[in-house]
């Protein structure tokens, strides 16, 4: 068990420092120095939780877009070889259904304007993995703003806030050329969490754990244009937060606090990536 044990992780070590060889993942590279768009379905679920009960929720689909780049440094530059760093801005837009918590009574049912944008930076560095495939472990920053503007009586508008900080693996496998299966997974906290909402209340939701994976095909029709399909899926939450105060006018004011909840996020889009090389 010990000699196992041993050489299980002299080919880790190998692995890690060796120079890794680009011969047989050409279109990988290629896919991985490109500039791409992308749009789709954003179907997103919220809901609000109080003791294990759900308070309030709202479910809907919006209209999504991304915009993302991507490089990998080449084997032979000094120290930062093989690096690989990714950029992505994402954009969901639309209305959602929004059921209300009421103290007895019918739910209160009205529509929500949703804005929601995202930036998020992944950096790591490359492996190659036998023939045709690349591991590339990376940390993920990034930031999300969801603006929520309540329609009906009474409607408001919230925006939350939040960093969130992952680390993940992404897999690459070129099964045959023009032809890349691309598939991530991640796991982090959110952090510096924030609701600006009714009557200019401000108060802090709690950080929670977050998670996120995705898949994506991509397909090679010119030497520069590349068709891609993907599909991701993203959970998370925000904690209770503090006590704040809403300004109702007149030196009235309304004690307010965020209580906790779910966010659940899946996405499907089409694109087209153009190759920088």
């Amino acid at each position: 068990m010990k000699t196992k044990i041993q050489a299980v992780c002299v080919g880790l070590a190998a692995l890690l420092f060796a120079a890794p060889s680009w011969a047989d993942v050409r279109d990988i590279i290629a896919s991985d120095r490109s500039v791409e768009f992308d749009a789709g379905l954003h179907t997103i679920q919220y809901g609000e939780t109080n003791s294990g009960a759900t308070l309030d929720t709202e479910n809907g689909n919006l209209v999504g877009f991304n915009l993302g780049g991507t490089w990998i440094m080449s084997p032979d530059v000094p120290t930062f070889h093989d690096v690989y760093i990714h950029a992505d801005l994402d954009a969901a837009l639309g209305d959602t259904h929004y059921s209300g918590a009421t103290f007895g009574g019918t739910p209160l049912q009205q529509s929500t304007h949703d804005q929601i944008f995202v930036f998020s930076t992944k950096v790591g560095r490359a492996f190659v993995l036998g023939d045709s495939v690349l591991l590339t472990p990376f940390a993920d920053l990034g930031f999300r703003g969801w603006q929520r503007k309540l329609t009906g009586n009474g409607g408001y508008t919230e925006y939350y806030e939040n960093g969130q900080a992952l680390g993940g693996l992404l897999l690459q496998y070129s099964p045959v050329p023009r032809l890349v299966f691309s598939a991530t997974g991640e796991f982090g906290n959110t952090f510096g969490s924030s609701l600006k909402g009714l009557g200019g209340s401000h108060v802090n939701p709690g950080d929670s754990s977050i998670y996120q994976f995705g898949g994506k095909v991509g397909y090679t029709i010119t030497p520069k244009f590349e068709l891609t399909a993907g599909a991701g899926f993203k959970g998370f939450g925000f904690g209770k937060s503090n006590v704040g105060v809403a300004d109702l006018g007149g030196g009235l004011g309304l004690l307010v606090y965020e209580p906790r909840s779910f966010t659940h996020e899946l996405t499907v889009t089409t694109g087209l990536a153009y190759h920088l090389q």
